[in-house]
């Protein structure tokens, strides 16, 4: 909804490379591809997420317009190690296990200083510890003056950390949580308890 109300087929995602990161089914980077993005990497720990994107992607039209890779190496045990539960983290050592190698068959994120391998625009929707981990090279991972947009925390007691985090590591967010109202905050949106800045 954010995507489609900025950034209108001639706003400023046009023609822009875009990073989908913990992209699940792909659906914020394929919005921005509808919304003028020339072309989208979606970023998941889940080789299942990594199919769905390509999936979603082809049904759309936009199959020579997506690719997709696991998380850059050295961070990947950590960027995704946010789950609850003895189920869960099972299955997060399983999917790291079923990585072969350094990459197996899929190439791993490029975290490099190379302006080549920036982004216009990064998107991110994980919860709050994911969120805190990789702030750092998410924000690295945006070229100057392009745009991080951040969701998935919960609002009234995650999003002072996350907001903490990401301008720690660089991002020039003009939110204000001490206004009165949430329409006063900025670049700060709310909707069904999760918030999102950019």
């Amino acid at each position: 909804e954010w995507l489609q109300c900025t950034a209108g087929p001639e706003g400023w995602l046009a023609g822009q490379r875009v990073l989908d990161y913990g992209c699940g089914s792909g659906a914020l980077g394929l919005c921005a591809l509808k919304q003028g993005a020339a072309s989208m990497v979606g970023v998941d720990l889940d080789r299942r997420a990594l199919d769905a994107t390509l999936a979603n992607a082809a049904v759309n039209g936009f199959a020579d317009r997506v690719s997709v890779c696991l998380p850059p190496l050295e961070t990947r045990a950590k960027d995704f190690d946010d789950f609850f539960g003895d189920f869960e983290e099972q299955w997060r050592l399983e999917e790291t296990a079923n990585i072969r190698g350094p990459g197996g068959d899929l190439p791993s994120l490029n975290v490099g200083d190379a302006k080549s391998d920036q982004f216009g625009c990064v998107l991110i929707n994980m919860r709050k510890n994911a969120l805190l981990r990789c702030a750092h090279h998410a924000v690295a991972l945006c070229k100057h003056g392009g745009v991080v947009a951040v969701s998935g925390f919960m609002i009234d007691f995650e999003e002072r950390m996350v907001i903490d985090a990401f301008r720690a590591a660089g991002l020039e967010c003009r939110v204000n949580l001490d206004a009165a109202r949430h329409s006063d905050m900025g670049d700060f949106r709310v909707r069904e308890g999760y918030g999102m800045f950019w």
